[in-house]
């Protein structure tokens, strides 16, 4: 554990100083009383340890967990590690919390639900698409690994194609999610370049000029920044004007956690990219993305609530952690005693998504 944690702290020192000149005293400096003590600090403020909410057998009232960076690793809905449903925070153990999260946003379950539909469309933008026989449409792939519970990582070194994963695959995973959110919605509202140090609160943001925007989609692709199997779609199919809409063909997309489905629009960008060939035809492409953005902005932000109507904005992504100091947490232990370090923001198989929250001997996994 401390020689990633001392890895990572020696580097963030390093990129302080202008000149190799200044690295000589340093290294006497990392060894030194002072040093040492700097060392401790910078430990003490990767997170601060939450309260007990009243709960005296909580891992936080016993003294055993801490959040680390809390205003931007939310606690989101995920999917259950046997894919059968989505759950998240829906405050029921907070006073009046569940009744507020009700009365400002909506059943916490089918906002949950409508979470998942939402991290598909993003990741479809941006990560190459999977499909079998049983997984036409890809949705059980990105699932089962972007947005599941991932309660039964391991230590291992050896990646899986299945899970239980390692933690580097799970890191990597949510790594992926968050990203890909903050891509889809910088789309709209620029927003992507979000300090680690600034406040996370919902904000709605001003929308681009859509022919600007459409043009920036075209360069991704055109850059090829985008997979072949890029996808957008819109729940909304009335919203498509006349002069685009031969580009979208309609699909029901079932999900583990939602075997009714869910009927989109789905613009294919291999097969309709060269086919938008004015700028009216780029706007009106711009303005059915705007749309579903907008709505999905909203509707994130709500499975993100931290006390109604308070709520984070996804546009800063929902996980940002250091890889360095989340694999040190992770390879503390070796098995079988690694069952007692809790993280990934997972409590069981069918409780998680509380990224914030790392634990040790609480509960053994």
């Amino acid at each position: 554990m401390n020689k990633r944690l001392v890895r990572c702290w020696i580097g963030e020192i390093k990129r302080r100083f202008g000149s190799s000149a200044d690295l000589v005293p340093l290294v006497d400096w990392f060894g030194s009383t002072n040093g040492r003590s700097h060392f401790e600090q910078w430990c003490q403020a990767l997170g601060t340890q939450g309260g007990d909410r009243k709960q005296s057998t909580s891992a936080h009232g016993k003294g055993k967990a801490i959040d680390m960076n809390y205003d931007h690793n939310p606690w989101i809905p995920l999917c259950t590690t046997n894919g059968n449903s989505m759950v998240g925070e829906d405050h029921a153990r907070t006073e009046d919390g569940l009744e507020l999260f009700k009365k400002h946003f909506g059943d916490p379950s089918t906002v949950f639900v409508e979470c998942g539909h939402i991290y598909d469309r993003a990741l479809r933008l941006f990560v190459p698409l999977v499909t079998t026989t049983t997984d036409p449409h890809g949705t059980g792939h990105f699932s089962s690994r972007y947005y599941r519970i991932h309660h039964d990582w391991t230590p291992t070194r050896t990646p899986t194609l299945a899970p239980p994963y390692t933690a580097e695959q799970v890191y990597e995973f949510y790594q992926v999610l968050s990203w890909s959110l903050r891509f889809y919605f910088d789309y709209a509202y620029g927003q992507c370049s979000v300090a680690r140090t600034a406040s996370n609160v919902y904000t709605k943001h001003s929308p681009p000029d859509p022919l600007v925007m459409w043009q920036r989609i075209e360069t991704d692709w055109k850059e090829m920044r985008l997979p072949q199997s890029a996808e957008i779609h819109t729940t909304d199919a009335k919203s498509i004007p006349k002069s685009v809409s031969a580009l979208f063909d309609k699909v029901t997309l079932k999900y583990s956690y939602d075997t009714g489905g869910v009927k989109v629009s789905r613009f294919k960008l291999q097969t309709g990219m060269a086919q938008i060939t004015t700028d009216d035809m780029r706007k009106d492409m711009a303005s059915v993305f705007l749309k579903q953005i907008a709505a999905d902005h909203d509707m994130v932000s709500r499975g993100m609530v931290t006390k109604a109507p308070g709520r984070r904005d996804p546009c800063a992504g929902v996980f940002n952690h250091c890889f360095e100091v989340v694999m040190a947490f992770c390879y503390m232990l070796s098995d079988p005693d690694t069952k007692n370090l809790r993280t990934f923001g997972a409590f069981s198989a069918s409780a998680g998504g509380d990224l914030q929250h790392f634990d040790y001997g609480h509960r053994s996994r």
